[in-house]
């Protein structure tokens, strides 16, 4: 049973290893969503990270992972080995390879690898001679991705600093040992995996957020926090291509929210004053709120249309036409027009009832308002009462 076992780890870590090694570490998807258990919201909309924002941004922590892989440089020349000056020009250029991007991280198929590579380097710094001396796989007869990796890493490093003054040889001939363990960075990446899986649900949450947030104060603290929460993640993640999104949608409905309670606010103070005016007109009260056909806040109702008129600063009066087919009329007196519109309860199309304009009379003329032009007629009205 535990030879059944050990067999099963050994090819589970081997399948895991071949994957990682051809290229960044990713979570099975179906579509654009992962196949982890999703998490729900309170609305109870399914929450899910998306498959590219967990690619990237595991490949994002796993670059920003200190490198695992080892690399050691001797001289080949024994008196070379008791030169300080030699010692230490060979510890900077073993620093500059172990950072190349070539390098491999780690061996990924469950066993430690190690390459050796001679070169020669010369005293203005060039490099020459690169051989490859030991293998990684001693059985293969082609070069595979760690004797790949290793070689350009030293390759790629070059050109190296000119020898110092206390160096009098005109070049020196080295040994590097790079080496490729196979368990140390496993834990580390599955760990960046894990956390960017979390980051990227975060991330749906946050955007779902955005999306249903509302037009008050309240939720307007709640996007302020959620600002707060995607700076911290620009912070670890830098310029990250999901995160930079969320964050412009929330500067957009952050704005868009601040004008919708500016314009809230504003209509508040508008009826407040509003409804002055009627009860000194004696408005009927069964008809102040009443919804209007119009496209602008300051005539969506009858109450409103009528104190807009009021506001214009000309003659307003409130006229009920006809009760038994739902008409009235609100006559405007100003320096430049003298006019009545006309309105009538309609019915939507949702079986629901609003007023709409009909017509427009003038002392010498009138003219129906046809059906598709009500709306604009009523949003122009506030221009037409103003007293000019």
């Amino acid at each position: 049973m535990n030879l059944n076992i050990q067999a099963f780890v050994l090819f589970l870590t081997l399948t895991v290893g071949a994957a990682l090694l051809q290229g960044p570490i990713a979570v099975k998807a179906n579509d654009s969503t992962t196949t982890h258990v999703n998490e729900t919201s309170e609305r109870g909309d399914t929450i899910a990270p998306n498959n590219s924002c967990v690619q990237s941004i595991t490949t994002d922590l796993v670059q920003k992972l200190k490198p695992i892989s080892s690399v050691a440089i001797a001289p080949d020349e024994p008196s070379d080995a008791a030169n300080s000056e030699v010692l230490r020009y060979l510890n900077d250029m073993t620093a500059k390879i172990a950072a190349s991007p070539a390098l491999t991280r780690r061996s990924y198929d469950g066993k430690d690898k190690q390459v050796v590579i001679s070169f020669r380097v010369h005293a203005r710094g060039e490099l020459s001679d690169v051989r490859l001396e030991r293998t990684s796989s001693p059985t293969n007869k082609i070069l595979d991705p760690y004797d790949l990796s290793a070689k350009g890493a030293v390759e790629q490093a070059a050109p190296f600093s000119a020898f110092p003054s206390d160096i009098s040889t005109r070049w020196l001939d080295a040994t590097a040992t790079i080496s490729y363990p196979s368990r140390e960075s496993l834990v580390e990446e599955q760990h960046a995996k894990v956390r960017a899986y979390s980051i990227c649900k975060d991330l749906a949450h946050i955007g779902l957020s955005i999306y249903t947030m509302k037009d008050n104060a309240a939720d307007l603290e709640k996007l302020e926090a959620l600002a707060d929460q995607l700076q911290k993640y620009k912070q670890e993640l830098g310029d990250e291509f999901e995160v930079s999104r969320l964050q412009g949608n929330l500067t957009d409905k952050t704005t868009e929210i601040k004008k919708q309670i500016a314009r809230i606010s504003k209509l508040n103070k508008f009826d407040t004053d509003c409804e002055n005016k009627l009860h000194k007109e004696h408005f009927p009260s069964h008809l102040r709120d009443e919804p209007v056909n119009s496209s602008h806040p300051d005539t969506s109702t009858l109450g409103r249309a009528f104190c807009t008129a009021i506001n214009g600063g000309g003659t307003v009066e409130f006229l009920v036409m006809n009760e038994r087919s739902p008409t009235v009329g609100i006559a405007v007196k100003t320096r430049k027009r003298r006019f009545v519109v006309i309105l009538q309860k309609k019915m939507t199309g949702d079986l629901t009832e609003e007023w709409r304009a009909v017509e427009v009379q003038t002392p010498s003329d009138r003219k129906a308002i046809p059906f598709l032009l009500g709306n604009s007629f009523m949003a122009s009205f506030p221009e037409m009462v103003q007293d000019e």
